[in-house]
């Protein structure tokens, strides 16, 4: 019997291991400036000293390994604030977002989640990641609603989206910079209008 748990333990470490190396690899390919959609499972596979097979027996597909590497480093960097008030709180997520989402990491998970795709493992796993982080993040909302600060009825998500959005919109699309004074100002914008005073 303790052979064979230690003989499970092995696969399990070495799965793990491969997991790590794969996942490194593919953010070193997008720091060093290899853009997403050029990110192949061979460069991957070489950096991280894994056989091509094993990634693909692990993640099916290119675009599934990415989304992974991505979703893990950003889950791995959000830290929930708890400064007993709902602006600073929010400002301080914001701060976090603007740092990682304008970051070469960031910006390939962004484009990772507008690429159209009908591989139905990678919509859920966008799904799956976006929920995640709304989740994380709505005690943020739920503590002031507690203090009294937010109006009743109002949903975690319906503070917490426009707030990002707001940021997407300037990585993905409109390219306008993000100054460091924007995590104020939208926070002002979004948390103006769910204050329980107005």
């Amino acid at each position: 019997m303790p052979e064979e748990l230690s003989v499970s333990s092995q696969v399990k470490s070495a799965t793990t291991d491969i997991v790590t190396s794969v996942r490194d690899a593919v953010l070193s390919e997008i720091v060093n400036g290899t853009p997403v959609h050029a990110v192949s499972v061979a460069a991957v596979a070489r950096l991280a000293g894994v056989h091509e097979t094993s990634v693909y027996r692990r993640w099916k597909t290119r675009e599934r390994m990415i989304l992974d590497a991505l979703t893990a480093r950003s889950e791995a960097s959000l830290v929930v604030p708890d400064h007993g008030s709902l602006r600073e709180d929010l400002t301080d997520l914001m701060k976090q977002a603007c740092d990682y989402l304008g970051s070469p990491v960031g910006r390939s998970l962004l484009q990772m989640s507008v690429v159209p795709t009908d591989n139905p493992a990678v919509v859920e796993a966008r799904r799956l990641y976006f929920d995640t982080r709304l989740r994380a993040m709505a005690p943020v909302v739920e503590r002031a609603i507690t203090r009294g600060e937010v109006r009743p009825g109002i949903a975690a998500v319906d503070v917490l989206e426009p707030l990002f959005a707001s940021i997407q919109l300037r990585v993905i699309l409109t390219g306008r910079p993000i100054t460091p004074d924007l995590p104020e100002k939208l926070v002002r914008v979004v948390v103006d209008g769910v204050l329980s005073g107005n």
